[in-house]
């Protein structure tokens, strides 16, 4: 009678490692999977470009001494561009100034490269673009932002 005892305390013990074990293994395993998230984000981000009206940017890329995107003017109307910059979020900045202005015709679209900066990793940055109407003389500002993962 007493060996049947000990064997249901054996058996009991032993589940109760098992299924503590199985718990342990587990939470193991999610902290494994939190750490590779957490630990570089910038693999998962997804390269994107906007910016407001009237301009549309259709491709962009980034590369280890610009930055670069196409806009497209979206408008009835022709624009001068004067200036572009765009700052990444630390702080750095790159940019282009456009003498004489760069003249975007109504539905055209133009390549502008943003030089003197040097991203790596992941760019996050914000895009302005200073313009006015052709022939105007009052100057207005169109804001954006890009992301991009740049090559290693």
């Amino acid at each position: 009678m007493k060996m049947v005892d000990m064997d249901k305390r054996g058996q009991a013990a032993m589940e109760f490692l098992i299924t503590y074990g199985w718990a342990i293994l587990a939470a193991i395993v999610v902290i494994g999977v939190l750490a590779f998230f957490l630990t570089n984000p910038g693999r998962f981000t997804s390269n994107s470009c906007a910016l407001t009206a009237p301009f549309t940017c259709e491709e962009h890329r980034v590369n280890s001494t610009a930055v670069a995107f196409v806009i497209r003017n979206g408008a009835a109307e022709s624009y001068d561009i004067l200036e572009v910059n765009s700052t990444s979020t630390d702080g750095t900045s790159c940019g282009v100034v456009f003498s004489p202005e760069l003249v975007i015709t109504a539905s055209d679209a133009e390549t502008i490269n943003a030089v003197g900066c040097s991203p790596s990793g992941t760019y996050r940055g914000d895009i302005t673009i200073k313009y006015r109407k052709t022939g105007g003389a009052i100057s207005r500002t169109v804001t954006g932002a890009i992301t991009y993962r740049v090559p290693e």
